[in-house]
């Protein structure tokens, strides 16, 4: 585990209702593409806190990753509803064949 995970995971320790810690996690964990394991980090900081935009777009990015398009398509699409501007959201329905705007 390097220090970020472990920054996150203690975090998450201290104050597990703490969405951003959910989110950190979920985010860095993405990068290294354990995507199983950051949708369930983006899942918990989506319970904490809906109205992330940026928590359902990586969800949404995740979840294609690992192949799951339906859900990943509804993660995008509410996460242009909580921000009709998010970019990443737009981008990532666009590459899946459906219209963001």
């Amino acid at each position: 585990m390097d220090k970020a995970e472990e920054h996150y995971r203690r975090a998450q320790l201290l104050n597990p209702r703490m969405a951003y810690a959910h989110f950190g996690l979920g985010t860095l964990l993405a990068r290294q593409k354990r995507h199983s394991e950051a949708v369930v980090s983006f899942r918990k900081a989506i319970s904490l806190d809906g109205t992330s935009a940026q928590a359902f777009t990586q969800l949404g990015l995740s979840l294609f990753a690992l192949g799951e398009k339906p859900a990943a398509v509804d993660a995008l699409k509410r996460a242009l509803e909580l921000d009709p501007k998010d970019k990443g959201a737009k981008a990532a329905l666009r590459e899946a064949g459906f219209p963001a705007d």
